[in-house]
């Protein structure tokens, strides 16, 4: 939406940080509950 929006470097820049600060560490993996995704990253472009 931001770019789309006109937002600047200062708004783009804030919203990355504030989703990498966001983001759980690790890859949840080892979590119970832990549901392997239908396809693999090599399939959506990871």
């Amino acid at each position: 939406m931001l770019l789309r929006s006109g937002a600047s470097d200062a708004d783009l820049r804030n919203l990355i940080s504030e989703s990498v600060a966001a983001k759980e560490p690790g890859h949840l993996i080892s979590r119970p509950g832990f549901q392997q995704p239908q396809r693999a990253m090599y399939q959506i472009g990871g």
